[in-house]
């Protein structure tokens, strides 16, 4: 009967009602999932190796940039300097080994025939790094026997360039140190007229490894390609493809080089797509670069005598390097990246795939990723199966001085007024007041000048007083608003904060407390309330700022300071004030009164630093969840009767670490976070008793600390006794011991109810 009339009910049909909806729901999401979120996710998942395609293009770009600045400013200062073998052989070796950077292979100045001297068809200063990382002067491309380097691919397309630009030449093997390098090429330039160039030339090894870091990101695999389409990495784990894509010498040659794809793909015809598809890339830069369908050359480079032996193509490409079409054509450029191709047959992965390509900046190198189409299916469904359960549970000023811009060639008393002008103005930008009356010198006569100066005079008095009385209103609001939140917010002085100026920085952040100041306030009348925390606060305003912090709020009987410096300054301060406290005490207890005590805590983190209220009442402040962390590492100052907590985290940022005397305390999980936060507690900030005892029984407390969280309790209440037995007053020992032993009888409890 109870059963009929259940059925029958509305809370029944309500039930079946939204469980029959709720299921038709799951149902609808699941295929709308199945159509357009899943094509909505393979197109998150492009983006997602776009992005690691420029990442790893950025990082590659980075590197040539910093040695196309070393470049430049080599280049920029050979040009400088006299041209005696002697200052060359001192001053360059010392540039190009660019502070020991390994990275770096070597580096010269070539010359111009007759630019040395008029009887030196060559003349090079070049050194290369032997074994060992030392630079060594090489003077084979002087010899009368070898080869022009004036000829050389690295060399004559530097003609063409600015003198405030790079030439990258093709990958190549040195013929010295048997490395894969590219050379970065920078044009000697005296009035206008190219007297040779000055070279950096860039190892490639370890590169493999970059793109293998590249590859593990996607899947698939990567591969770069310099300028033309030679191999500068190759697949690894392929070593029999590997050997097809060398050039023809016996395995005992070295060096080898490698294939460009094209030459690879005639061989092995499954590489055919990535081959096309590399082709296209340089067709795109030579299409920008002005080229017609009949590949003609620029008449600059084509008539130069190291363009003779080379093919119509390699002189196109190298004039496209020359005049970066790229560089000019960034929405072009970006357009090859929305346009991924697809490889039916990859020769690497055997499978259905899909080609990333990538530009690498200035050297035109080209950066390849091929993941396999099962592996971005295979994800959307990841994706969508934990879309669907998370969706069954739950649901981001410039300011410009101009300067004073005055003519010469005018007559003497013009210039006597604007020398005084400009020497009023240096004193008063220094703050020379009292120097203002004797430097600005009377223009005699009755005429406009006269008055002039007369007029000018007056308003730099003027001026004089109203920087004072301005300097006196600045120092008034620095009391209220500290200086260094002004510039923090990059304000000059108060006047510029505007409501909603705000700054993301990371900084430390220190909470200072006493403790029991409600029962010691009981014992005083407001009046010596309020100046017991005044002549407290005296004494930690100065600690902080010693301690390159400032007090960014005081809270009652606490302080709130900041430390842009990071915790190390955070950790010292907090140091000083509990040395500055102990002194208060010695102070406190001649007038009899009772001592006091202060608890620190520290952490650190990203804090939003800003302005709020409204348009007649603003407030500086900081919103950051790391403020509320400090706060409550300070609170437990009190549980574990420590003097200075810090966070793990904090303390892993103190560049001198070892500097500082510390043990962990435990993992706790503070009011308001759902993660645990690891504790240290900073010795340094213990009077001299119980910092000695401290570190006296500090292995033993470590060794308990670590023994408690093995779940090794009875041997951790030893380790905690013996601490206790020589320090009883380590209030961290005994409560990590209670806990040790609460620990311990609910598991006993919990066998015996088994």
């Amino acid at each position: 009967t109870f059963r009929k009339k259940w059925r029958k009910s509305l809370s029944f049909r309500v039930f079946v009602g939204l469980a029959g909806t709720s299921l038709w729901i799951l149902v609808g999401v699941f295929l709308i999932m199945q159509t357009k979120a899943r094509s909505l996710v393979r197109e998150e998942s492009r983006k997602l190796i776009e992005a690691t395609g420029r990442n790893a293009v950025s990082g590659l770009a980075i590197r040539l940039r910093e040695i196309s600045a070393l470049t430049l400013t080599a280049a920029q200062l050979s040009i400088q300097l006299p041209k005696q073998d002697r200052v060359l052989n001192e001053i360059l070796p010392a540039l190009i080994d660019f502070n020991g950077d390994k990275g770096v292979a070597g580096g010269g100045l070539w010359l111009e025939p007759g630019a040395f001297d008029l009887g030196a068809l060559k003349k090079s200063f070049f050194w290369a790094r032997d074994e060992t990382g030392k630079l060594n002067f090489i003077n084979d491309y002087n010899l009368a026997t070898s080869s022009p380097y004036h000829l050389e691919e690295w060399y004559f397309p530097a003609k063409n360039i600015s003198g405030n630009s790079v030439y990258w030449s093709k990958a190549y093997i040195d013929p010295h140190s048997l490395q894969p390098m590219v050379t970065s090429t920078a044009p000697l330039l005296r009035n206008g007229i190219f007297e040779g160039v000055f070279t950096i030339d860039l190892k490639l090894e370890g590169i493999e490894s970059f793109v293998e870091s590249v590859r593990a990101k996607t899947g698939g695999y990567a591969i770069l390609l310099d300028r033309s389409n030679r191999f500068i990495t190759f697949p690894r784990g392929f070593q029999s493809k590997r050997d097809r894509a060398l050039m023809s010498a016996s395995r005992s040659e070295s060096p080898r080089d490698f294939k460009n794809v094209q030459e690879f793909a005639s061989l092995e015809p499954q590489f055919m797509p990535v081959a096309v598809a590399a082709e296209e890339m340089n067709a795109h830069v030579l299409r920008l670069n002005d080229y017609g369908a009949q590949g003609q050359n620029r008449v600059s480079l084509a008539k130069d005598p190291g363009a003779k032996a080379m093919a119509s193509k390699e002189l196109a490409l190298i004039d496209a390097v020359v005049r970066d079409p790229l560089g000019r054509d960034n929405e072009s450029t970006d357009s090859l990246f929305g346009q991924p191709v697809k490889v039916d047959d990859d020769l690497f992965l055997g499978t259905s795939s899909i080609l990333y390509r990538f530009y690498v900046p200035g050297a035109y190198w080209k950066l390849l990723i091929v993941k396999p189409q099962s592996e971005i299916t295979a994800v959307a469904d990841s994706i969508v199966g934990l879309l669907l359960i998370y969706l069954s549970v739950t649901v981001g000023i410039a300011i410009v001085l101009s300067s004073w811009l005055l003519n010469r060639g005018v007559l003497r008393r013009i210039g006597q007024t604007t020398a005084n002008v400009i020497h009023a103005r240096q004193l008063v930008s220094e703050r020379r007041f009292s120097e203002l009356d004797e430097s600005l010198s009377p223009i005699r006569g009755e005429d406009e000048i006269a008055e002039l100066s007369s007029m000018m005079r007056g308003f730099t008095l003027e001026l004089k007083h109203a920087y004072e009385a301005l300097e006196r209103q600045t120092r008034s609001f620095e009391r209220f608003v500290p200086k260094q939140f002004l510039q923090l917010l990059g304000c000059i002085n108060v006047e510029e904060i505007r409501l909603g100026d705000q700054v993301l920085v990371n900084m430390a952040i220190l909470f200072a407390d006493i403790r029991g100041f409600t029962a010691l306030s009981e014992k005083l009348t407001p009046a010596e309330n309020f100046e017991f925390i005044t002549t407290l606060l005296r004494r930690l305003g100065p600690v902080v700022r010693d301690s390159k912090g400032f007090i960014d709020k005081y809270i009652g009987d606490g302080i709130m300071a900041l430390f842009p410096g990071g915790p190390l300054d955070a950790i010292q301060a907090g140091i000083a004030i509990q040395e500055s406290i102990r002194a208060f005490n010695q102070e406190r207890e001649r007038t009899g009164h009772e001592p006091i005590t202060v608890g620190i805590g520290v952490h650190a983190g990203l804090l939003m630093l800003g302005v709020i209220g409204e348009d007649e009442r603003l407030e500086g402040t900081v919103i950051s969840d790391a403020v509320n962390l400090a706060s409550r590492l300070e609170g437990l100052t009190s549980v574990y009767g420590c003097s200075l907590l810090v966070s793990d985290a904090a303390l892993q940022m103190c560049s001198e670490m070892h500097s500082l005397d510390h043990r962990p305390i435990a993992h706790v999980k503070v009011k308001g976070r759902t993660e645990l936060t690891y504790v240290h507690e900073i010795l340094n900030a213990e009077d001299e008793g119980q910092y000695k005892l401290k570190c006296l029984t500090k292995p033993a407390f470590l060794n308990g600390v670590r023994l408690f969280r093995l779940g090794l309790l009875q041997e951790a209440l030893d380790c905690f006794d013996q601490v206790l037995c020589r320090n009883p007053l380590d209030n961290a020992a005994k409560v990590l011991r209670e806990e040790a032993v609460s620990c311990s009888q609910a598991m006993s409890t919990s066998k015996a109810a088994t």
